[in-house]
């Protein structure tokens, strides 16, 4: 499946209605194969499993990417700005983010958005600021898409499904949304600087 996004994620030499219809039919297929797939794994191992719930989590998170190159989400206005208190110290290098964003610097992962990189394809700070802030919608639109399955867990009393979905969120979306956060706010900062 990583295999697909960055087949879809690759730049396409003709941009314009082809480009359109690439994403409608990578989301259209990642629907159908995502569905299926996460159907029959959650009938044979359980809804309750942590395993499934583990993995429909990070499979909601794969198909909100998809959805969102169809129909472009946006973070709510509340979120869209970044504030000083993000740039400091405390909270989020104080809980480790800049370890994640290293990390990630120097892991296969980055091929999955190399967009969000200054030394990758991107041209200028405003590209990758953009990508930053598409990327955070993606991951936050993830957690809002996959809450009815914890309110679901959490009803029918499946705690390792709750604690499972809680970790994937944990280490999946909000570490790495802080990190978007924070590498989005610097290169705010760094072209108010540069004006």
């Amino acid at each position: 499946m990583a295999g697909f996004v960055v087949w879809v994620r690759q730049k396409n030499p003709s941009p314009g209605i082809r480009t359109k219809t690439r994403a409608v039919v990578a989301f259209l297929v990642a629907t159908v194969v995502l569905g299926t797939s996460m159907t029959m794994f959650g009938r044979f191992f359980g809804w309750c499993s942590p395993l499934v719930a583990a993995t429909a989590t990070m499979v909601i998170m794969g198909w909100t990417a998809f959805a969102n190159d169809v129909v472009p989400m946006r973070l709510p206005n509340a979120l869209r700005e970044t504030r000083d208190w993000e740039l400091s110290r405390f909270p989020y290098r104080t809980l480790g983010v800049s370890v994640l964003g290293r990390i990630l610097r120097r892991s296969p992962l980055r091929h999955l958005n190399p967009a969000v990189y200054l030394n990758g394809p991107s041209i200028s700070s405003e590209f990758v600021r953009v990508h930053l802030e598409i990327a955070e919608v993606v991951h936050f639109w993830a957690m809002v898409v996959s809450v009815p399955y914890l309110i679901l867990a959490i009803l029918n009393g499946w705690l390792q499904a709750v604690s499972a979905i809680i970790l994937v969120h944990l280490l999946a979306n909000i570490y790495p949304l802080c990190h978007l956060r924070l590498a989005r706010g610097r290169i705010a900062r760094y072209q108010r600087r540069s004006r």
